[in-house]
């Protein structure tokens, strides 16, 4: 749902489906809209004082605006103004819990969790006799708004710094800083820049091992397996998903 006010009259989905892209008729000009498709989350992220009526947004990096009497294009950078948090519950009462926790393998009595709407990465003793709801570790700040956090065991991987590749058959979004952090030592224990990692569902990737990192190609036709180590693609795991449909066929 939109503002009262909001005249919407062009509406645009991004590749991946996670976004709604909208073109907004205000009194003093045009703006750029972005509704989160999961949460339902509005934003206006940029707005200009001309009367645009046409426009053009495939990703949730550019939009492009225009008016059939005008010989200019206007172009919209909108990495760094769209918030992918949860919508808060109340505006006075800001949601604050565990979005997600992650065992440690190797100590079972300690779990990694991950606080929802971007909050804190803690460490919890799930052993004690006594349940005191204090954490034994609490690290803030680890991640920016628009940064994807992926934990396993005491290793953090915080993939950074989003923006476009340079390819020769078209562009993709893409990651270009990867930070890792151990949850033990407190420090920093790497930083691989540049890299082109690309982007995906935050749920999708996965640690795998000690040094690899794991993810989904954007048009879902096959995984991709990073180096931890230096950032470059190990392996490309593409599925024949023809060769399934033909043994299925065949046994009916």
């Amino acid at each position: 749902k939109a503002c009262p006010e909001d005249g919407v009259f062009g509406i645009f989905l991004n590749r991946l489906g996670s976004h709604i892209i909208a073109l907004c008729k205000g009194h003093t000009g045009t703006e750029v809209c972005v509704w989160n498709v999961e949460t339902g989350n509005h934003q206006h992220v940029a707005f200009e004082n001309a009367h645009s009526t046409c426009g053009a947004c495939v990703d949730l990096q550019y939009c492009l605006t225009s008016h059939p009497s005008e010989t200019t294009i206007r172009v919209h950078n909108l990495t760094t103004r769209i918030d992918d948090r949860p919508a808060r519950q109340s505006t006075h009462n800001k949601s604050q819990g565990i979005g997600e926790f992650y065992p440690i393998t190797h100590n079972s009595r300690y779990v990694v969790a991950r606080g929802s709407d971007n909050g804190p990465i803690t460490v919890w003793n799930i052993t004690r006799g006594q349940c005191r709801g204090e954490a034994v570790s609490i690290e803030r700040g680890l991640q920016e708004k628009n940064d994807v956090m992926v934990v396993k065991d005491t290793r953090v991987v915080i993939l950074s710094d989003r923006g476009m590749s340079s390819m020769e058959h078209g562009s993709e979004q893409i990651f270009k800083t990867i930070y890792i952090y151990d949850l033990q030592t407190k420090k920093y224990v790497r930083k691989i820049h540049p890299v082109a990692v690309m982007t995906c569902p935050r749920d999708e990737y996965r640690i795998l091992g000690a040094d690899r990192l794991l993810g989904v190609a954007q048009d879902r036709s096959h995984f991709v397996v990073w180096s931890l180590e230096n950032g470059q693609v190990i392996n490309r795991m593409k599925l024949d998903f023809s060769k399934y449909e033909l043994a299925e066929n065949l046994a009916e």
